[in-house]
């Protein structure tokens, strides 16, 4: 047997031995690989964070786009809501005040120009008058043509909406005049318009400021057309405006994609970088931190097995008795360990396990036969009362009585034959406790009465066997006064009792109650009857028969009602299914 347990160990050792030499070759070829992974994972990440500095760049730019097109908006309103001049180019005037309206606006317009550093042009355009007006300003038109195509084409889209037709967007729009891509506004006020134009170009050149040291930028439509900038990116299959980072590969080269785009615009800016113009030491720092990251993670984790193949056993054994306590004690730990020790552990485990529960058998049948020896001595001691009535009736020849009573014997001793070691339905025991006290009211005519307080919806809760009848036997047979009439109540009712559900029962009687000494008696714990107490057997044995079949969850108080008489209080504890 020695040499077996030598074995054993010996072996045991020698697979914990070649688990570790085979954790230490994993990770040994896990490193080698993670090696020249680990450019690839650093490449992305880098490419990552770089996106992240531009795409705030980029949302910064966009924002200040925003704000500026949304000020220029404003002012339009202002222009054509709270401008005086406005109303005097509408209506009919002399010459002179219609000349200097106009001269007023078209500075009007020109500080809106100046302000905005992104309009190529702006106009105000009132059909209303007695000649149509359409004032303009701009300083970046080179040549009259430019101006004539873009009043011809913004005088278009007044007068179309004149006849009735849509503006193309009550927002800022893109479109393309004369081959020139534009962001163009129109705001309507009554039969007053006013305009601009932002040239794309001259957009897309403030951007490349920001951006010419490592990308370039280009415009697209919001559904992905392009407008202007760079023509290698103009076909649309190349774009990815979804995406808030794309690496893409066009030309054997690959860009680092950043988008952005402004609400109140209808375009979309990306910004292109050349991968091959990032510095090299980039990705050598983050080489040299994710390795050394890597690193630590595979000794944490080298160290975690470790501790897994020393500590599981003892995991496992507090497992097994977190079930053991759940009330599962057959469970038996099954699994075989590769340490001795822990082998040893399991089976010294289980072997208490066995004689633990050989040992609860045995308590269980000690338990078993107590029990039923003092459900003897209950149904002997009310068979003994029940004959000391029988022999007093036919001593007075009250034989119609003692036909009458002898049927409700019948049904009393048939109720006594029911398994003690069940529950019953209450409405059964009350049933019952109806016929006894109609056997003592046919011994004491007149000289007891019977009350029961208990509604019907507790009819079916269930309690042991003759647990109410031993106390009102007890009322009968000790709270009884021949010199006057007796009464018992018995009353219930659902109540908590240390917050759990439950029925309190009250037996209350109007006799000379207890004595102290008896009281004390009852509040002591008997496995046997005490010489000079037998009278209190039935009592007792309800005790016992409580604490057997609730383990403790019961209550139980026998006292003295303040008015005079004995008072029994016993809650019960119930399932959720009553309430």
């Amino acid at each position: 047997m020695n040499f077996r347990n030598h074995t054993k160990a010996a072996f045991s050792r020698l697979r914990i031995k070649h688990i570790f030499l085979i954790i230490l070759l994993i990770i040994s070829v896990i490193a080698v690989f993670a090696f020249f992974c680990v450019r690839s994972l650093t490449s992305s990440l880098a490419y990552r964070q770089i996106d992240k500095t531009n795409q705030s760049v980029l949302s910064f730019v966009s924002q200040n786009l925003n704000t500026s097109v949304s000020q220029i908006d404003q002012e339009f309103y202002y222009l054509l809501n709270s401008n005086p001049d406005t109303t005097i180019l509408e209506t009919m005037s002399t010459d002179f005040n219609h000349f200097h309206a106009a001269s007023s606006l078209v500075q009007a317009i020109k500080r809106i120009y100046e302000s905005s550093g992104l309009l190529e042009m702006v106009f105000l355009y009132s059909p209303a008058g007695e000649t149509p007006e359409y004032l303009l300003y701009s300083d970046q038109l080179f040549s009259v043509s430019d101006s004539t195509v873009l009043k011809e084409h913004s005088m278009k889209l007044c007068e179309s909406s004149l006849s009735g037709s849509k503006l193309p967007s009550t927002s800022w729009f893109n479109q393309e005049i004369n081959g020139i891509p534009y962001l163009t506004r129109i705001v309507r006020i009554g039969q007053t318009f006013c305009g601009g134009f932002i040239r794309l170009s001259a957009l897309l050149e403030q951007l490349n400021t920001h951006f010419r040291a490592v990308g370039s930028c280009t415009i697209f439509s919001s559904d992905g057309q392009w407008l202007c900038g760079d023509h290698t990116f103009s076909a649309q299959e190349t774009v990815s405006l979804s995406d808030t980072f794309t690496l893409l590969q066009k030309d054997r080269e690959q860009y680092i994609v950043s988008v952005a785009t402004p609400q109140l615009l209808d375009i979309c800016i990306a910004m292109y970088l050349p991968v091959s113009q990032l510095p090299g030491s980039i990705f050598q720092d983050y080489i040299d931190f994710i390795f050394i990251c890597f690193l630590l993670i595979l000794l944490t984790v080298l160290i975690y097995i470790c501790f897994v193949l020393m500590n599981r056993p003892f995991l496992y054994l507090s497992r097994a008795m977190q079930i053991i306590i759940q009330d599962n004690p057959n469970f038996r730990i099954e699994k075989k360990s590769y340490i001795y020790e822990a082998s040893q552990i399991y089976d010294t485990f289980n072997h208490m396990l066995d004689e633990l529960e050989h040992l609860k058998s045995e308590l269980y049948e000690k338990e078993k036969v107590v029990r039923q020896f003092l459900q003897t001595q209950l149904k002997s001691h009310f068979f003994l009362n029940c004959l000391n009535i029988i022999y007093s009736m036919a001593q007075t020849g009250r034989y119609n009585l003692i036909q009458k009573l002898s049927m409700c014997l019948v049904k009393h001793f048939r109720y006594l034959s029911l398994n003690s070691e069940e529950l019953i339905p209450l409405r059964k025991e009350l049933e019952h406790i109806n016929n006894y006290m109609e056997i003592q009211q046919l011994r004491f005519p007149g000289k007891i009465t019977y009350q029961c307080n208990i509604k019907e919806t507790l009819y079916d809760c269930p309690i042991p066997l003759l647990m109410l009848h031993t106390f009102l036997e007890n009322s009968v047979q000790y709270g009884r006064n021949d010199s006057a009439v007796s009464s018992i109540i018995l009353s219930a009712e659902f109540a908590l009792h240390q917050e759990k559900k439950g029925i309190l029962f009250m037996i209350r009687d109007c006799g000379k109650g207890f004595s102290d000494e008896l009281l004390a008696f009852y509040r002591q714990e008997h496995t046997h009857v005490t010489p000079g107490y037998e009278h209190g057997i039935g009592i007792l044995n309800i005790q016992s028969r409580l604490h057997f079949i609730y383990k403790g969850d019961e209550f139980l108080e026998i006292t003295n009602h303040v008015s005079g008489g004995a008072q029994i209080k016993i809650w019960l504890p119930i399932d959720n299914n009553y309430t």
